[in-house]
């Protein structure tokens, strides 16, 4: 699969940055690698109620063989249905509409969107499509202790909102399991400070610099052949869920929050049952 438009994008940005012009250790010079295998273990999911398998598999060698493609100037689209079942895709602003015999494929998913409720689910991307095992990620637990975290937060050691989730987290530490990934995506300082505190040979002392927002020690003891494939795999992880804005909040059941949320523990019980939901009067 061809590597999306923002990937192309973030890891230029990555690559131009002075972390790499400098000769500073390359930490995400494989990140478009690692997006590429975690694009791969999403297409190794078996299809799911697909009716038309044949259909599904000629519409992707269809795809292959286009001779052009030219991106719409919409920024988001929804599918409407009438009471006889017609469908229509529109963008927001009512400029364009799509109508016809057309099949929808959530391709992450790997189903056909048969119906509103299937629309609605792919509005979640829970971590477990993506078939990745917490030893390939770098990742901090916090809070109560449970096989499964109830929320992960993608963060950048240096972001500047962090104080405000983290300070929430301490005050739900009894309640939740929390999983913290460091995506170092603001520039050398961020690069050099995730390898500190990965390679940091006491890691609860790192914890506690990334949570407490301290400026990271010279003087830590790093471990010379600390393995930093786990920090390209979270910067991959970063850029295939499309983030917008750091820290970046992804729910068990894959609610996506991009930034900081206003309440925390709001967001932990916010309802998804009207998720994605236009409003049609």
């Amino acid at each position: 699969m061809k590597l999306s438009l923002l990937t192309i994008i973030l890891s230029s940005v990555i690559f131009s940055s002075s972390a790499f012009s400098t000769g500073i250790d390359p930490l995400v010079k494989n990140a478009s690698a690692k997006n590429s295998e975690l694009h791969n273990s999403i297409n190794k999911t078996p299809v799911e109620q697909v009716f038309d398998k044949n259909g599904f598999i000629n519409a992707m060698k269809m795809y292959k063989s286009l001779h052009w493609g030219v991106r719409l100037p919409i920024t988001d689209l929804s599918i409407i249905e009438n009471q006889d079942g017609e469908r229509l895709l529109i963008d927001s602003n009512a400029r364009m509409v799509i109508r016809g015999n057309f099949q929808l494929y959530d391709l992450w998913n790997k189903r056909v969107v048969t119906d509103k409720a299937s629309v609605q689910k792919m509005w979640l991307t829970p971590l477990s499509i993506f078939s990745v095992n917490d030893d390939d990620l770098a990742i901090y637990h916090y809070g109560k202790k449970k096989d499964k975290a109830d929320l992960t937060v993608l963060i950048d050691p240096n972001g500047k909102f962090n104080a405000k989730l983290f300070s929430e987290m301490e005050l739900l530490a009894d309640k939740y399991a929390f999983d913290i990934l460091l995506v170092p995506l603001t520039g050398k300082n961020s690069i050099m400070d995730s390898i500190s505190l990965w390679c940091n040979k006491d890691q609860s002392t790192s914890l506690e610099y990334l949570m407490e927002g301290a400026k990271i020690k010279s003087d830590l003891t790093l471990i010379p052949t600390c393995n930093k494939k786990p920090l390209m795999m979270n910067v991959a992880l970063a850029s295939l869920l499309h983030i917008k804005s750091l820290p970046h909040l992804v729910r068990v059941d894959g609610l996506n929050n991009s930034g900081t949320p206003s309440n925390l523990e709001a967001f932990m019980h916010q309802d998804i049952s009207k998720i994605g939901e236009v409003i049609i009067k």
